[in-house]
């Protein structure tokens, strides 16, 4: 059956690069001095050249050398034709808020990581090839298939999916070798972080091909880099290789504590776990269903943690999911929202799949192992409805406790949970909401009705989650205040102001300490209780 569908598939592409009329994009990537160049050389003259991968953190990092050319949201352009075009990207090492990839990141003082979706033409357009140059003790590591350039696959998946890959430029000699994997470290990345990180791939590794069931095609490609810029975060993304950076920041890391050290391994162990659920095979619902690799990586590190580590926190930490899902969500379902949302309720999701699963005599990892060979025969792609149809298919209770977060709306759900959960043995006990819920539920209250979908919880401040070119809320402010009261430290303060101003159809004012802008709307829909506070009480 594998050669049949081998040769078919082999068929399929042969037939649609016959009739490939796209336009041929060469770029050719090279070391600058404080980041990378690329030179684009079109096949044909055009006035405009859209790239796949659009991000807002780009903006601001490309400058275009070539005299007459402008480059904005994703589109380089000119209003006479062009062929050919020169770009300098500046190296970016300072911390994301929000899913986004780096576009290039300095790796020591002569290595550049380097994203090569930014550089890739539409696909529907162009036929793109990456190289990049090596001169003499220079290497490029990472490659789809080794060597130092790739042709950029055309694709069904997701636009941020396309050439979304990780590659190493820079000194050879950085690179540290071992039959599991790839190991380069930026020099100034604390010694005992490096060494957490090298020691905790072979037994996790081999924790999840045991429990899949499926060996990764390649040998991973591991960074680490550092920066003394933003306080004590860490932040970690993995690519298609499976390539994955981890990227410290602050002065605090020098230290090793416990809490820094937890933080290190369970960030780890989830990024591993990304390379079967996001990268052996892929979720086709790489936005909407977010929720599911996200959540699936959460959880699937828990399991490693318990097994590996003898950790015996796995009630606390389920527990601390579904009130963190809780809050992130308070009235909406989680299929309207993304980003912080995806990774709490995700895991929360995955634990009610483990309990049915259980409840029906079959380990819980059996359910991926299906979700993946499926995949396996739906070209490499899984989905959230395969999912919910294998977790839901020999237990109600679970497709009533998923439907719940997933398709449900409004705050009295979460009170119905605890009797639900009953009938899979577990008591679950709802107490009154934390202080930090009013803050919770009231900006997502006032956001859901202005293009908003989230927000990220910053050091003392909140990112809100919006869309672009939609009203006042615009552009992704950044607020820690709401009518005058801090969503921190007074967050019943800002839920009672807020409630009594939409009750009068009256104005919200977003703001934040020392910036004179605001951010106000209306609000004319009753602001709802928060969710309360979960206790679990019996471990299965």
């Amino acid at each position: 059956m594998r050669f049949f569908s081998a040769v078919l598939a082999f068929l399929i592409c042969a037939a649609i690069a016959n009739a490939d009329e796209r336009i041929k994009l060469n770029v050719r990537i090279s070391q600058a001095p404080e980041g990378v160049a690329a030179h684009f050389e079109i096949a044909r003259d055009v006035t405009n050249l859209r790239l796949e991968y659009r991000s807002e953190f780009a903006e601001g990092t490309w400058a275009i050398t070539t005299p007459g050319l402008t480059y904005k949201n994703g589109e380089v352009s000119s209003a006479t034709p062009f062929h050919t075009f020169d770009v300098v990207v500046t190296a970016r090492n300072d911390f994301v808020s929000g899913p986004f990839y780096p576009c290039v990141i300095k790796i020591g003082d002569s290595g550049r990581i380097v994203y090569a979706s930014y550089f890739a033409g539409l696909q529907s357009a162009y036929d793109t090839t990456i190289s990049f140059e090596t001169p003499s003790s220079t290497t490029a590591i990472g490659l789809p298939r080794g060597g130092s350039s790739f042709r950029v696959e055309r694709t069904a998946a997701p636009s941020d999916q396309a050439a979304g890959i990780y590659v190493y430029l820079g000194p050879a000699s950085a690179a540290k070798e071992t039959p599991l994997a790839t190991y380069i470290a930026d020099p100034a990345v604390q010694p005992w972080i490096q060494q957490q990180l090298e020691n905790l791939a072979s037994p996790s590794l081999a924790f999840y091909r045991r429990n899949i069931g499926i060996s990764l095609r390649r040998k991973p490609l591991i960074m680490t880099t550092f920066s003394s810029g933003r306080k004590g975060a860490f932040q970690a993304d993995v690519t298609e290789g499976p390539n994955v950076v981890f990227r410290i920041f602050g002065d605090q890391w020098r230290e090793k504590t416990d809490r820094a050290t937890a933080d290190i391994r369970h960030t780890a162990r989830h990024e591993y776990a990304h390379f079967w659920n996001s990268y052996a095979v892929r979720s086709s619902d790489n936005e909407g269903g977010r929720w599911l690799h996200e959540g699936g990586a959460e959880y699937w590190a828990r399991l490693a943690e318990a097994d590996l580590d003898r950790n015996e926190r796995h009630s606390s930490n389920v527990e601390s999911a579904l009130n963190k899902c809780a809050a992130n969500l308070v009235a909406l379902p989680l299929s309207r929202t993304t980003a912080a949302a995806s990774y709490p309720c995700g895991e929360t999701i995955q634990w009610f799949a483990d309990l049915g699963q259980r409840r029906s005599g079959k380990d819980y990892f059996s359910l991926w192992r299906e979700l993946l060979k499926r995949a396996d025969a739906n070209g490499g792609n899984y989905s959230v409805a395969m999912f919910r149809e294998l977790a839901e298919r020999n237990t109600p209770t679970v497709r009533d406790t998923i439907s719940l977060i997933v398709d449900r709306d409004g705050t009295d759900r979460w009170y119905e949970l605890p009797a639900i959960l009953a009938k899979l043995r577990v008591k679950l006990e709802a107490a009154p909401p934390e202080p930090a819920a009013f803050r919770d539920a009231v900006v997502m209250h006032v956001i859901e009705g202005n293009c908003g979908n989230g927000f990220w919880i910053e050091d003392g401040w909140l990112k809100l989650e919006t869309e672009e070119n939609c009203g006042p809320l615009s552009g992704k402010p950044q607020v820690d205040s709401m009518n005058g009261h801090n969503l921190f430290t007074d967050p019943k303060g800002a839920f009672d102001a807020v409630e009594a101003a939409c009750k009068s159809n009256g104005d919200v004012t977003f703001s934040r300490a020392g910036v004179e802008r605001t951010w106000t709307v209306k609000c004319d829909r009753p602001l709802h209780k928060p969710p309360p506070t979960f206790a679990y009480k019996l471990k299965p």
